[in-house]
């Protein structure tokens, strides 16, 4: 945090009305300071809207669950990343195990953070679509549903 208080300075932070984290470089919640770095924005700007992307597959329960204590406003939320269910998953989101992704949404989930569904939408896992879409989700919060993504599009 001391790094980007440096690069950027706090007048220029408290003018921030969201902070995302998304995986360029790797799933945010690989980051070793990661729960600190949202802790502290919210300490800076307590209305700040603080959203994450992940695939879910990393970290314990208990982290999913301290993260949805900091993420404890309306608009806060974690989207994870999740194409198809266990059969497919892990074809397109290597090393993610399905009953540990699982346990860390419903873990955040329980904990009273917002989570999103976001899928590629892959031929392969078309005939899934509508498992997903009438799966009962108890983990997906807030009535959120999948949304999905046409891979075709993203080579176009």
């Amino acid at each position: 945090m001391d790094q980007i208080l440096q690069v950027f300075g706090q007048e220029k932070i408290q003018q921030l009305d969201k902070m995302f984290m998304c995986g360029n470089y790797g799933d945010p919640a690989a980051g070793k300071n990661t729960l600190d770095i949202f802790q502290e924005f919210r300490k800076i700007i307590p209305d700040i809207v603080l959203g994450m992307n992940t695939n879910g597959g990393i970290q314990t329960t208990f982290w999913w669950y301290e993260l949805a204590k900091i993420m404890n406003q309306p608009q806060d939320y974690v989207v994870f990343s999740i194409d198809g269910l266990e059969s497919t998953n892990g074809t397109y989101r290597k090393n993610v195990v399905w009953n540990k992704l699982m346990s860390n949404a419903r873990s955040f989930v329980e904990a009273g953070g917002s989570a999103h569904w976001d899928m590629l939408y892959i031929d392969t896992i078309n005939m899934k679509l509508m498992l997903v879409n009438n799966w009962p989700g108890t983990w997906v919060s807030h009535g959120s549903v999948p949304r999905f993504q046409n891979v075709d599009s993203l080579n176009h």
